[in-house]
């Protein structure tokens, strides 16, 4: 009402302001003893704006710390969906974490890596040389 009493419109806006990254969860989150494969099922949500779907990107690496957003690009990284399964290359081997890289619709951004994840996936070449009379003979074997 204003000072004549005459009634007007009034308008009530209510601002929410996400400042908040998304959230990521890996099904299983590493392992302690060695194994021939991994992979995981990673789920990312976000209360606030919503997970922008383009930006959900992984690495498998043998680095624990130190990784950045330029880093998800290569040899051993791709895109993802959110609730889907990523599996780790064959050929990487030892101590291995798998990171996250994700962004919501405002571009609040995290990156986040599993619990380590031990993998003995790789094939050793075996090369045994015995001489028979100055010459060699090789054996090859894979293990």
């Amino acid at each position: 009402v204003d000072n004549n009493n005459v009634e007007s419109a009034v308008s009530k806006y209510i601002i929410r302001k996400d400042t908040v990254a998304p959230k990521v969860t890996f099904g299983t989150n590493g392992n302690t003893t060695a194994a021939k494969t991994a992979s995981t099922t990673v789920t990312v949500t976000d209360g606030g704006s919503g997970v922008k779907a383009s930006s959900l990107k992984y690495l498998w690496t043998s680095f624990s710390s130190g990784i950045v957003a330029s880093n998800f690009a290569g040899n051993h990284s791709g895109t993802f969906t959110s609730g889907g399964t990523i599996s780790l290359p064959s050929g990487m081997g030892g101590d291995i974490y798998l990171w996250i890289l994700a962004q919501d619709n405002l571009g609040n951004q995290i990156i986040t890596k599993s619990n380590k994840k031990f993998n003995n996936n790789i094939k050793f070449l075996l090369f045994l040389y015995i001489f028979y009379h100055f010459q060699p003979i090789v054996f090859q074997c894979h293990l």
